[in-house]
């Protein structure tokens, strides 16, 4: 079964792969262009480079700033990408498939598009992101299958596990221990935990409970998890 998107996009419910993913996406992209009446966009923001990517594991550490940029033209996507994580993002994080040009730069340069040096290498009639912040959180919303099936799979795996967590609580446990219970729970299912919060029954009434480490109080606890997958 197809599931029709705008300007004739078609995927697969079941069977998108990575490969055709990243064609739908930059033909989104490549339409923003159109109506921008511009020739290029530089992409640099974790968001828009894992979204483009497919979930691909863009920063290091998880929240740093990513360790690329991508340049979409009308007829070429650029990947520019630090040459110590090179290896690892062509190797392990990139469509099989894909046909992008791969540039190198020292981990230490400016990449195009990103600060202020990065932005002034850019050439004429290439947007930055930040010119189409808004059109592209826009583009990004609109799941594909393929992306609506991996935030379900990661809810209900997450749920489990902070379920089976949940279900081991004693008197005396740490939230610190319980934090680091769900943690391994979640690396162990191929995701990473962003967000992970803890909070004892002395603690309930706080918004964000950082820093775990009091006895748990046992009866009640409550957890706060965001994770993500590539």
């Amino acid at each position: 079964m197809l599931q029709e998107t705008r300007r004739g996009e078609t995927a697969t419910a079941d069977t998108v792969d990575r490969a055709t993913e990243l064609d739908v996406k930059l033909a989104r992209v490549r339409e923003l262009l159109r109506l921008r009446g511009a020739s290029a966009i530089a992409l640099s923001s974790r968001e828009s480079l894992a979204w483009l990517l497919g979930g691909a594991r863009v920063t290091v550490p998880t929240n740093g700033d990513p360790v690329l940029s991508a340049v979409v033209a009308e007829d070429a996507l650029t990947l520019h990408i630090f040459s110590n994580e090179r290896d690892r993002l062509v190797g392990e994080e990139l469509p099989d498939a894909h046909t992008a040009t791969v540039v190198d730069h020292p981990w230490f340069a400016p990449l195009p598009g990103v600060g202020s040096a990065g932005a002034a290498a850019l050439d004429a009639g290439t947007l930055h992101e930040t010119d189409a912040s808004a059109e592209l959180r826009a583009i990004r919303a609109r799941l594909l299958p393929v992306e609506a099936d991996r935030y379900r799979r990661l809810g209900a795996e997450t749920a489990a596990a902070v379920t089976r967590v949940a279900r081991t609580v004693r008197p005396g446990d740490t939230e610190q221990a319980l934090a680091a219970a769900l943690s391994h729970e979640l690396i162990g299912l191929g995701a990473e935990p962003i967000v992970l919060l803890v909070a004892g029954e002395g603690r309930l009434d706080l918004r964000h409970p950082c820093r775990p480490g009091r006895d748990s109080g046992g009866a009640r606890c409550s957890s706060w998890v965001h994770a993500g997958r590539g």
